[in-house]
This record gives structure tokens, sequence and C-alpha cells, in this order.
């Protein structure tokens, strides 16, 4: 706000995250964060240059369900959902 006429100037807005919405949900989606970084390597044929996406900075406490159980390995009966 200005000190003369107490007007509101606008807002400064302070990005997180630019993220993907890679899943939605009822109540909920799944993102990924589109900032990546480029690692480089050095082997014996030269320079190797890999792009890793950034983890986003989540609050771990506000998750519900850490998967932390989770069997990854496939089996009958699973359910699945086939892509467009």
């Amino acid at each position: 706000m200005t000190p003369e006429t107490n007007e509101k100037l606008g807002t400064l807005d302070l990005i997180k995250a630019y993220i993907e919405v890679t899943n939605v949900f009822e109540k909920m989606s799944i993102c990924k964060n589109t900032n990546t970084i480029q690692k480089n390597f050095f082997d014996t044929i030269g320079n190797l240059t890999k792009t890793e996406r950034l983890r986003l900075n989540v609050d771990s406490s506000q998750i519900s369900n850490d998967f932390s159980d989770f069997d990854s390995q496939i089996r009958i009966g699973d359910l699945v959902r086939k892509k467009p």
C-alpha cells in the first residue's frame, strides 16, 4: 500500500514449483515437477549428460499413506487401467 493513499499496489506471486498433473482422481491429483537439472558425467567415450526431474518439496506430514508396505509385484487379480 502506498503511505499517502493506502492504495493497494498489487501482489507479488511467489512460485513454489511448476508442476504437471499426471493422474487425476476424484479428490486428489498426482503431479510431477517440471523443473529439471542437467548432470554431467565423464567416461571413456566422453561427456554424457543426464536430465533429472527435481523432487517436489512436499510436507510429508500431510501425506495420508506413505505406501511403504506397497507390493509392486504384478499378480493375477490386480486392478489395471488402460491408457488412452
